[in-house]
């Protein structure tokens, strides 16, 4: 068996986009992180309930097994709950909220993605984590990591069932600062002529065709398209907006068919790399 660095997605204009996949180092740091979260979350609430119920006698009931009285038993029931919740809860909650991230990924910089290379939704992450328990049996996730060494994306038993991978993501802070950077220097070096009725049907080819964009322009397109699931969405939707104004404005044919900024830009990288030497 041998193991895939990258995670290769291709879009609907035919674009092709790569994602670095997390091993099982990476990924086994942030899942250590997360756990220490989850046990000070659950360490604070069990000392939340010992000094509240006088039946278990004040604080110091945690270390006297004469205070976990029949009475207390309902205590423990529902403390248990809370452990189940608290221990699957806590990966659904912030992986829907930050957008396939946890407190402990975001640390060391992975994030849960669609295999398509689109953000995972609340039914996906709740279908990951159900099946975490499995991955973690016997101990400490020995399923799981034997399934990631068996699979060619790392994918533990939960990834499969959710159609998900783990992918490492660089800096955000560098790459939206460069790609907003990248507005100013976006330049069309052979644009697309403005529609005119009496050329319609000469340059009804035009637009695959003649679109040219210069390197620097092409190489980071290439990143935003690699990196745009990972930002937040209003961060995103500004960056394509701020992105795609300057090349609306070059690019006018192109621009009246795909009204959406994302849609737009991917468009227009679709024909620009086809008309690029590089491409």
């Amino acid at each position: 068996m041998t193991w895939d660095e990258t995670h290769r997605v291709e879009t609907p204009e035919n674009v092709d986009f790569e994602y670095r996949l997390a091993g099982i180092g990476t990924r086994f740091g942030a899942a250590a992180l997360d756990t220490l979260i989850q046990a000070a979350i659950l360490i604070a609430i069990l000392l939340l309930i010992t000094a509240a119920i006088p039946s278990l006698g004040g604080s110091h009931a945690l270390f006297d097994p004469r205070g976990w009285d029949e009475a207390a038993g309902w205590v423990i029931a529902v403390y248990l709950i809370i452990v189940f919740l608290v221990m699957w809860g806590y990966y659904v909650f912030f992986e829907t909220v930050m957008r396939g991230q946890t407190p402990g990924k975001r640390a060391v910089g992975l994030r849960v993605v669609k295999r398509n290379g689109t953000p995972i939704h609340f039914g996906d992450s709740i279908v990951r984590n159900l099946v975490r328990f499995v991955d973690f049996m016997p101990v400490l996730y020995g399923i799981g990591i034997i399934t990631m060494i068996a699979t060619r994306r790392s994918q533990r038993l939960g990834d499969l069932a959710a159609d998900t991978v783990v992918v490492i993501e660089g800096r955000r802070e560098s790459f939206t600062a460069n790609l907003e950077a990248a507005v100013e220097a976006a330049v069309v070096t052979k644009s697309v002529p403005p529609h005119d009725p009496a050329t319609a049907g000469a340059n009804s080819a035009a637009p695959a065709a003649a679109v040219a964009l210069d390197n620097r322009t092409l190489e980071l397109l290439d990143r935003y398209f690699e990196r745009r699931w990972t930002l937040e969405p209003t961060a995103q939707v500004t960056l394509a907006s701020r992105i795609a104004s300057p090349l609306r404005e070059r690019v006018t044919e192109l621009s009246a068919k795909h009204a959406d900024d994302d849609a737009f830009l991917e468009a227009l990288y679709a024909a620009a790399r086809g008309a690029s030497p590089e491409g």
